[in-house]
């Protein structure tokens, strides 16, 4: 507990200070802008309601969307062209779409209560590796392999001018992740293959009755249980059953002996 108590209060100090820092170099974005145009646009497409700000930030940093309750993406100030904007808040939408950010938030309160062990951590670089990864099968799906190459380009450019460290895996989503895994996430996206609604409903349609057949066979086989079994001891003879107890007596019973002396002294009840 005392474990726990100190890692919350590291975590909430770490979170104010960024987030201080944050909004000290916070510049908000225009409505007339081309940034807005495209943000508009996706929400619209994606169908998103909620209000989504949107700011430049002076710090060097990697683009991210942060905040669930108040969304908000923050953009570097250097100048990003438009054909990569459009791919960049396109990716921090499917993002906000997914819950990401409420994935990310459950995550930090698993690696508060097990603190001690070292295998959360793991977990946690692992999870924000698939965010990033299933994010980015969204952004692609419908791509061709060149515009793939294009949107794979985008990330390297993003990282190439981020100077900033991005590991603040308790702000939020970013675009650009570590070196680590871009290379399977690079690979990935290139193969990434639209599923058929066929193959999706079939294997819906599997899933459904193999979990059908399954209940109906334990709802057949559990009031039958029983009778079957007095079937079985009563095709079998006095002195087989006695056996029969005899044996299950020695393997689970230590009280074996003395039950068996009862038997033996009155054989013809028992």
């Amino acid at each position: 507990m005392t474990g726990v108590l100190i890692v919350t209060l590291r975590c909430l100090y770490l979170y104010k200070q960024w987030m201080k820092h944050l909004q000290a170099n916070c510049i908000s974005v225009p409505k007339e802008s081309v940034a807005q145009y495209h943000l508009q646009k996706h929400m619209k497409k994606m169908n998103i309601r909620s209000s989504i700000e949107i700011v430049f930030c002076r710090i060097n940093i990697g683009p991210f969307i942060c905040g669930i309750f108040k969304p908000m993406i923050v953009l570097p100030m250097y100048d990003i062209p438009y054909d990569e904007l459009d791919l960049i808040l396109k990716h921090e939408l499917i993002h906000y779409k997914k819950k990401d950010l409420w994935i990310k938030r459950a995550m930090l309160l698993a690696k508060v209560l097990h603190w001690y062990n070292p295998f959360i951590y793991i977990l946690q670089k692992e999870i924000n590796k698939w965010c990033e990864m299933s994010c980015d099968e969204d952004v692609v799906i419908n791509m061709s392999r060149a515009e793939r190459k294009k949107y794979g380009e985008t990330i390297l450019n993003t990282m190439y001018k981020s100077r900033q460290d991005t590991n603040s895996y308790f702000l939020g989503a970013f675009f650009s992740t570590g070196q680590t895994e871009l290379k399977q996430r690079l690979m990935s996206m290139l193969e990434v293959k639209k599923v058929s609604k066929s193959i999706v409903a079939l294997s819906v349609a599997i899933l459904f009755t193999m979990g059908g057949i399954g209940m109906v066979s334990a709802n057949f086989a559990h009031p039958n249980i029983s009778i079957i079994s007095k079937e079985l001891l009563l095709k079998v003879d006095n002195n087989k059953a006695i056996d029969i107890l005899d044996n299950e007596l020695q393997k689970e019973s230590r009280g074996y002996y003395e039950i068996t002396s009862v038997k033996q002294l009155n054989e013809s009840k028992f």
